[in-house]
């Protein structure tokens, strides 16, 4: 069942222990975007997070994960663009978002720089992705937003092939080899 608990990587036992000791792994990236159009990039990040449900994780008890039911989920992205011109401030803002939230692992800021531009402040903890996972979530929020301006309609992406949940199922139920032991 999709919200039973399920085993941590070793990974991300690593990064609970860190989080612990105040030394979370986060990445932060800021883009600056001009001609953005706020609410197409807010539904198109609405639509990313709907299908990936580690987007929708939390830890249980230190040592394993769940992803959260319906009625548990944050409320959907509302972005607002920060009119103060102070990018710095929004930059300590969206880093602080994170700690003291528990079941808040990624976080998206919007700051104005000028009339046509806005910067774009990202926060991902890496608890429950990597790198490869976060440049798929990017790729397809480029994507949606790219089709919802075209013809406002959102894009046809595949569905993954394996589940992060089916990962961590398989690699509890390896074994290891006499030879890898020796």
């Amino acid at each position: 069942h999709e919200s039973d608990a399920f085993a941590l990587t070793p990974m991300q036992v690593s990064y609970v222990i860190g989080a612990s000791e105040d030394c979370p792994c986060q990445v932060y990236s800021e883009l600056d975007i001009e001609n953005l159009d706020v609410a197409r990039l807010e539904q198109a990040i609405r639509l990313v997070v709907a299908r990936h449900p580690m987007l929708h994780a939390v830890i249980v008890d230190g040592t394993l994960q769940r992803v959260l039911g319906e009625g548990e989920r944050r409320p959907p992205v509302q972005l607002v663009v920060d009119e103060s011109g102070e990018p710095g401030e929004r930059r300590r803002a969206c880093m602080a978002g994170l700690q003291g939230r528990a079941g808040l692992h990624w976080d998206l800021q919007l700051t104005r720089i000028d009339e046509k531009t806005i910067r774009l402040h990202l926060l991902l903890d890496m608890l429950f992705m990597d790198a490869t996972s976060s440049m798929v979530l990017c790729r397809e929020v480029s994507e949606h937003y790219r089709c919802l301006g075209e013809g406002g309609q959102p894009a046809l992406l595949e569905e993954p092939a394996l589940a992060f949940r089916d990962y961590c199922d398989r690699l509890g139920s390896k074994q290891a080899s006499a030879e890898s032991l020796e």
